[in-house]
């Protein structure tokens, strides 16, 4: 019990570990602003309106106490919409989450399938992002007051979810790659940015895309030691 306990303990610190270090590689970017000094939002309406799509609205949460979760474009009503240090920002960093953001509003304009798939995906990943510590804690609780389970077959049940994460990630990752190379190209077409400003942005966003991919390429390596662990745990009782 203890050795399945631990297990789990190190599995959550090791990502949350991991998830640190990429955050730290990319918020270098913070302090590096762009010639232009834009806003997020200013660079979002320009670079929309350089592929044709004036339509689209950019927004932001109006209400502190309901902060936008994530920055995300929705093909379904045409909006970006930004957390408020992207929407608001100047720096690189937030040019360049804007800017991702934005290749996937190139998709939805040449029609890319995939972005089907991610609009499919995506909400599942985000509520199990914000809510999978809840989930699990819940799941526990089963275990612990109702006696549904076994404590193994509890924790079995939460490193499954956990793995689901990862795994739609990985599966969303070339549709996210291809947005970053569909910003990049237009950042360099239309001169949005140049020189120094233009390299750093490009740095960013594919950190940004390589971070994602690691992340969930890391979580998946330790789930895969994790279920032979409790497997054999389960035999010793």
């Amino acid at each position: 019990m203890i050795t399945l306990i631990t297990i789990l303990g190190v599995f959550i610190l090791v990502g949350s570990f991991v998830r640190k270090i990429g955050a730290s590689r990319f918020k270098r970017f913070d302090v590096i602003v762009p010639k232009n000094r834009m806003k997020g939002f200013e660079f979002a309406e320009q670079f929309l309106h350089s592929i044709g799509m004036n339509d689209v609205s950019v927004k932001t949460s109006r209400k502190a106490r309901k902060p936008v979760p994530f920055s995300h474009y929705n093909s379904e009503n045409k909006t970006l919409t930004l957390r408020a240090p992207m929407y608001h920002g100047r720096a690189i960093s937030a040019i360049a989450i804007v800017a991702h953001e934005c290749g996937h509003a190139i998709q939805h304009k040449k029609r890319s399938g995939g972005l089907k798939l991610r609009s499919l995906l995506l909400p599942i990943i985000k509520f199990g992002i914000l809510y999978m510590t809840a989930l699990s804690i819940f799941i526990l609780l089963g275990h612990w007051f109702a006696d549904i389970y076994t404590m193994e077959t509890a924790l079995l049940i939460i490193v499954i979810l956990q793995a689901t994460i990862p795994i739609l990630s990985l599966i969303l990752w070339p549709i996210e790659r291809d947005a970053s190379k569909r910003a990049m190209a237009q950042l360099e077409k239309h001169n949005f940015l140049d020189g120094t400003d233009l390299t750093a942005a490009k740095m960013a966003i594919k950190l940004s895309a390589n971070t994602y991919l690691i992340q969930s390429i890391s979580a998946l390596s330790r789930i895969f030691f994790i279920i032979p662990a409790l497997f054999k745990e389960e035999e010793q009782f």
